[in-house]
């Protein structure tokens, strides 16, 4: 026969004996789950709040009710009961009177519930920032040596790439998942960075939609929903460890310039990565990471001037006014300009002149590296030649390289 170890004292008063009753009870379980030690420990902690909580909790609500206790306020309750306030927000709170003590103290009883915070995973990203933003090896390599550094400066541009991008063979023709994603762009990277060979410097622009989500609602910038498999930090950890493994290649071969250019898709979370890439890399003097939050960034090299965005904010004849006008000092003392952009996910190349053809822009709509998601495939926009391009340009402007990968 079983053995009965309900406590059975002889209490005349049955609320005295029901708080017994609790005690021993929420005893026996910390004792069963934690140890004998571990449980004394906390029951006797300080912190404790007089009397013995009841909580129940789940994946979206947090209740705790207290009696017999001198705890009357909200304030007092989360620090008794060590609510981690960076998860919970109170819903409601109600507190009564309850028996009064022999020497004359109130006590009370407490009721609250909390809902868990929709910016908890917000709180949780920049906790992770600044606990040292990941666990990041730098690649093994080797310096080059720069004594026969050429007159030229190399710039790699791999846009579009969608890395927590999924595709699924039946909807889309292709498969695709964000290790597949890293894997590829890193591996053009490499083949690209090998082209440049020996360069006076590199330029490596980032954004452009890097990511496919911005934030925790699973959505673009503006509000777009996304399919998506991944959280979002997830992604955001994968991909900032993808480009400094980029950066750490570069800087063997040349000093690099990093422009961030925030996307359609992922405004926010590009900008992130821009800060966190400058925490980075603030003591490295051949790394500059131009993080600010403007939507074009500017680069002046010998005779030519570079301008980089996204590309979905204005149409290609207003660049040359734009650029004109943002950067006067670097379109007044340069030859040969260019501006390279996204988003469309197909090449474009316009020469566009002014009153004297010897002025002009070369604007490059560059092609996507990310495979088209079931809702392109669904819309027939299809067929895009998906590539990578790197350019050798020579400080006087004069010789110009280019190399496509194509998928």
């Amino acid at each position: 026969m079983k053995k009965d170890l309900r406590c059975r004292l002889p209490y005349k008063d049955k609320t005295e004996k029901a708080q017994l009753q609790r005690f021993i009870d929420l005893l026996k379980d910390r004792i069963a789950t934690q140890g004998v030690n571990v449980a004394l420990s906390s029951l006797l902690s300080p912190s404790s709040p007089k009397g013995i909580a009841e909580k129940e909790e789940s994946s979206t609500d947090l209740s705790l009710s207290l009696d017999g206790t001198p705890i009357h306020t909200i304030e007092q309750l989360i620090q008794a009961c060590n609510v981690d306030t960076s998860i919970w927000e109170v819903d409601r709170f109600r507190t009564s009177t309850w028996t009064q003590k022999e020497d004359g103290e109130q006590l009370y009883s407490v009721r609250a519930t909390f809902k868990r915070s929709t910016n908890q995973t917000v709180l949780q990203f920049v906790n992770d920032l600044k606990k040292g933003l990941y666990k990041y090896k730098a690649p093994k390599t080797i310096a080059k040596d720069r004594s026969n550094t050429g007159d030229y400066c190399g710039i790699i541009n791999i846009y579009d790439a969608h890395i927590d991008k999924m595709t699924v063979l039946s909807e889309t023709g292709t498969e695709s998942d964000i290790y597949k994603n890293v894997e590829l762009f890193e591996r053009h990277f490499d083949k690209l960075l090998n082209y440049l060979e020996a360069p006076e410097v590199v330029i490596f622009p980032i954004g452009n939609d890097f990511f496919n989500v911005n934030d925790s609602r699973n959505t673009t910038k503006k509000g777009t929903p996304q399919p998506s498999y991944l959280h979002f930090t997830d992604a955001f950890k994968i991909g900032l460890n993808l480009i400094r493994r980029c950066i750490d290649k570069a800087r063997i071969i040349a000093p690099i310039y990093v422009p961030v250019v925030q996307g359609n898709h992922d405004e926010d979370l590009a900008t992130l990565l821009g800060v966190a890439l400058s925490v980075i890399y603030e003591d490295c003097a051949d790394v500059h990471i131009d993080d600010s939050r403007l939507q074009r960034k500017y680069k002046k090299y010998g005779s030519n001037m570079f301008m980089f965005d996204h590309g979905d904010k204005i149409k290609v004849d207003r660049v040359p006014l734009i650029m004109a006008q943002e950067e006067a000092s670097i379109w007044a003392s340069t030859k040969y300009r260019y501006a390279f952009r996204g988003h469309c996910h197909h090449s474009q190349q316009y020469k566009i002149t002014g009153v004297k053809e010897t002025v002009g822009v070369e604007v490059h709509h560059l092609r996507a590296l990310s495979q088209p998601s079931a809702w392109n495939v669904a819309a027939g926009w299809i067929g895009a030649q998906k590539a990578t391009t790197a350019y050798k340009i020579s400080s006087n402007g004069c010789n110009v390289e280019k190399k496509t990968l194509s998928l």
